[in-house]
């Protein structure tokens, strides 16, 4: 099973996928900080009389900034297999892998 010799072509795929998965590895932290201070944090320190009662109202924008960061995870997963065609181009370096 020796992989095929990149192209040049393979290269740039490979590198813009890349790019996108640290561009998803960034919304899946921000997405995981907004939901959990509009789920925990938020409402602990308002009960804890530690934030006034005028805190819950960003509950329910952090609760759809965390939703719109997990679809845009997921878009960047389906752009990365449909668009840049991932199975195609582990198939062009590892042709005998699929016998």
């Amino acid at each position: 099973m020796d992989p095929e010799p990149l192209t040049r072509s393979q290269w740039a795929d490979i590198g813009f996928a890349i790019k996108l998965l640290w561009i998803s590895m960034v919304l899946m932290f921000t997405g995981a900080q907004a939901f959990l201070a509009a789920h925990a944090i938020i409402p602990s320190s308002v009960a804890s009389h530690h934030l006034s009662a005028r805190w819950l109202r960003l509950r329910p924008m952090m609760y759809a900034g965390g939703f719109a960061c997990l679809a845009g995870v997921a878009a960047v997963f389906i752009y990365i297999i449909a668009v840049i065609g991932v199975g195609d181009l582990v198939h062009s370096i590892y042709p005998h892998l699929y016998r």
